[in-house]
């Protein structure tokens, strides 16, 4: 099921990048079709992004039903 935001015109929260030194900064994100660009001014080569990876996320992402976004990260470290 595609994705969407919370609200016409609201950005999606709750994202962060890492270059893969260790440190993770907030994301700012934008959704492209069925897509998720994502970038820092603090991370010069991403290569890894979370979602939601908090014990209290502010996050807003839902699917087209309303439902909310599972946290998820796309490196394979926990």
């Amino acid at each position: 099921m595609p994705m969407a935001v919370c609200g016409p015109g609201t950005a999606p929260r709750g994202f962060e990048i890492t270059g893969g030194e260790g440190g993770w900064k907030p994301a700012t994100v934008r959704i492209e079709g069925a897509c998720i660009a994502a970038s820092s001014p603090e991370v010069a080569g991403p290569v890894a992004l979370r979602y939601a990876w908090a014990d209290d996320p502010d996050d807003n992402l839902v699917n087209t039903a309303g439902l909310p976004a599972s946290p998820f990260r796309t490196d394979e470290r926990f």
